[in-house]
């Protein structure tokens, strides 16, 4: 009775697994969380499930509830090696990429083990059985049980393996000496060499994996394991900043410089803890002393901008420097500011061309944005504008906005090169859609000119308003003066009046010559001479020509008291 109800049981629980193990590749293909290449393994488990499971559960059938001795020994092997396809396929394939969990783990895992033993204990019972004959013909009882013995033998061994394989699969041991890789970093005259399992390597984003490596104190497991907890971009695990921190720890502790430097950023940030500048220097300090050249970027800047440590704009720039010569982009790009200005070293152009140079070919964009004006402008180096084109275009390309709008200026003033409104509109319209505030100004004024494009009032109004709510004070009095107007926009005159009158008491020259016509002519407002005068004068002080004109003679007309009260009234306006 058992060895029937056993072998229902085995056919049931094979195809239930069957059903399950399709459905993981299905889920892991699908999320792509394992590499192409174990597909191999896993078709070999799925190839050795359909043959076994197919021909046993149609021998069950023909057989009925009896199955000869031939027949239940197919079965046993059959299934067990069922079990150690399954095995291998979840050991290379799906288990350590698919992410399925704790039920998943026992479905994938801790069944076809489970079968495997189910397997080993119907192999004994067989054999026990085989020692149970009939005794009435000794012959022919003591060959059979004889054959029947190493039958089930062989079928134990076979289950044996299949176990072991289970087993495996659901304890990979890391030894004490793992296979090490390594790793060559760009501007490195060495090899640095890393412990980093060749597994782990090509599929580190396991997390039962690395959490056992980490276990193991592997540094780099504990900072990969690390990242997987810190790194948002990862939906598949909670974002836990406080596991982080303690295995960047763990890592930092061994002397790992990424885990130095992010908890440099840790620190830094407040990002699972208290903002702490200091702690983050250290951090930051430490991992610049193994030779990491971002490390190293971010103590120059803690040392350029006091934080975490007292500025010191000469080491600074000796942390700068060490961080160009590993082959840091950035790091090159600063360099070669601080060689411009004469922070932290004596000024020198031809040292500054030099590493922007270098970090323009390693890609940089605000490198890339800064030699090209250094070519535009001939500095240091003979005046090539096809050079400092070529440049600014390599840079826009990357969506770095001061380039883009360079260019849209330059083709926009004719500065260089001929005018072209509408290469300039080509530029400063994606510029503005990204709400660059200079970018807005200059495209309403092509929509106002008609440059370029057709001429729109409405979407002049509209770049001009995106540009003065960023704190542009001549698109503010441009907003002003079509809501006075009426242009593009329903008129309003009380609206209009303030963000002219905002642009003229922040100091702009033109809106103070405008406000000082406005009351000069009493258009909008009733007339006010002492009003005028004093924004024409304001105006004036500025060197603005037509306000200095206008504002004598207008002084003509007024008494020696009015002046004095207009001077009075500017010189309270220009002290706010």
């Amino acid at each position: 009775m058992i060895i029937p109800l056993i072998r229902r049981i085995s056919v049931f629980a094979l195809g239930v697994l069957l059903v399950f193990f399709v459905l993981a590749f299905v889920y892991a293909h699908l999320t792509e969380t394992f590499p192409a290449f174990r597909l191999v393994y896993f078709l070999g488990g799925v190839a050795a499930a359909l043959g076994c499971g197919g021909w046993l559960a149609y021998r069950a059938y023909k057989n009925g509830d009896y199955l000869t001795v031939f027949h239940e020994r197919l079965f046993l092997i059959g299934s067990s090696l069922f079990c150690l396809g399954a095995s291998l396929a979840l050991l290379f394939g799906v288990l350590p990429g698919a992410r399925l969990g704790f039920w998943g783990t026992v479905l994938f895992g801790y069944a076809p083990l489970a079968a495997s033993l189910i397997y080993l204990i119907a192999a004994a019972l067989r054999f026990k059985e085989a020692g149970e004959l009939p005794k009435e013909y000794p012959e022919y009882t003591g060959k059979l049980q004889t054959r029947r013995k190493s039958e089930a033998r062989r079928e134990w061994a076979v289950a044996a393996v299949a176990a072991m394989a289970g087993a495996i699969c659901l304890y990979q041991v890391i030894p004490d000496e793992l296979p090490l890789a390594e790793i060559e970093e760009e501007g490195r005259d060495e090899t640095r060499t890393v412990r980093i399992p060749e597994f782990l390597e090509e599929n580190w984003s396991s997390l039962a994996y690395l959490s056992r490596a980490a276990a193991a104190g592997i540094p780099e497991a504990q900072y990969r394991l690390a990242m997987v907890y810190y790194d948002e971009s990862h939906p598949q695990y909670w974002n836990d900043p406080a596991k982080a921190l303690e295995f960047f720890q763990l890592a930092a502790g061994q002397g790992h410089p990424e885990a130095n430097l992010n908890l440099g950023y840790i620190h830094r940030d407040g990002h699972g803890t208290e903002v702490d500048a200091s702690k983050a220097f250290d951090f930051f300090l430490e991992a610049a002393e193994s030779g990491n050249p971002v490390a190293a970027k971010e103590v120059a800047r803690a040392y350029m901008d006091g934080r975490g440590v007292d500025r010191d704009e000469n080491l600074a720039y000796q942390y700068y420097l060490e961080a160009a010569e590993i082959g840091d982009s950035d790091a090159r790009n600063e360099l070669a500011r601080l060689y411009q200005r004469g922070l932290g070293v004596s000024p020198d152009p031809e040292s500054a061309y030099h590493w922007y140079l270098l970090a323009a070919r390693g890609g940089n964009p605000a490198a890339q944005n800064d030699l090209a004006l250094i070519y535009l402008r001939g500095e240091t180096v003979e005046r090539n504008v096809e050079e400092g084109l070529r440049w600014l275009e390599r840079s826009a390309e990357q969506e770095f906005q001061a380039a883009v709008f360079n260019l849209g200026l330059i083709y926009y003033t004719g500065n260089y090169v001929p005018v072209d409104y509408g290469e300039s509109y080509r530029y400063l319209s994606g510029l503005a859609e990204s709400g660059h505030v200079l970018g807005h100004f200059y495209l309403g004024s092509l929509y106002y000119e008609g440059r370029g494009v057709s001429p729109d009032y409405e979407s002049a109004y509209n770049q001009f308003k995106a540009a003065a709510e960023g704190g542009h004070l001549l698109a503010a009095m441009n907003v002003g003066g079509m809501l006075l107007e009426g242009l593009g926009v329903e008129r309003d005159m009380e609206k209009g009046l303030s963000y002219m009158e905002y642009a003229a008491g922040q100091g702009l020259a033109e809106a103070q010559w405008r406000m000082g016509r406005i009351y000069n002519e009493g258009r909008f407002v009733v007339g006010d001479s002492i009003e005028a005068l004093k924004w024409l004068l304001l105006a004036a002080d500025q060197g603005h020509e037509e306000a200095a004109a206008m504002s004598r003679v207008l002084s003509e007309r007024l008494t020696d008291s009015d002046r004095q009260m207009a001077r009075t009234l500017a010189t309270r306006a220009a002290m706010r």
